[in-house]
């Protein structure tokens, strides 16, 4: 049976997560895009414009969700709608992760990239697709295991 408490985490998961969604699709990134997408571009050899990499006849475009701030809201969604820790250790843990997310997905772009110079865009597309949901699994894990070192827990119920 569900209990009380795992709907309240569900409920402020959600709402986190709708938020932080709702932030990065309506905020001026195109900086950042542009930025992504012109150091991704030059490290291959690749042509781009504005947020748009250009390879043979194809184009890759860096969305709002290919910033890797998508990774970080889900982390800090994760993190946000725990009772444990105190309100300073959830932000700093939430920074912390979203930066290292931020900068793990340059890698990520990369390889995805360099499959569509390598391979083919369709290889590229689908490794885009798997590495992004293996870059969301690998987000809880870590932060399953780290927050139960980290607080000392043995029981992940005791943060729900």
């Amino acid at each position: 049976m569900v209990k009380y408490s795992e709907i309240i985490f569900i409920i402020k998961f959600f709402a986190v997560f709708l938020i932080l969604q709702f932030l990065i699709l309506t905020l001026p990134i195109e900086p950042l895009k542009n930025f992504i997408a012109s150091t991704e571009a030059g490290a291959l050899g690749m042509q781009s414009a504005g947020s748009t990499i250009f390879f043979d006849s194809h184009k890759f475009e860096v969305t709002e969700n290919c910033t890797g701030l998508l990774s970080g809201a889900i982390l800090a969604a994760v993190i946000f709608s725990l009772r444990k820790p105190d309100l300073r250790k959830k932000f700093s843990f939430a920074l912390i992760g979203a930066l290292g997310l931020f900068l793990l997905n340059f890698p990520r772009i990369y390889a995805v990239l360099w499959a569509a110079k390598a391979f083919n865009p369709e290889s590229a597309e689908l490794l885009h697709e798997i590495t992004w949901i293996t870059t969301a699994l690998f987000v809880i894990i870590i932060w399953y295991f780290g927050t139960k070192k980290i607080l000392g827990i043995k029981n992940f119920g005791e943060l729900i």
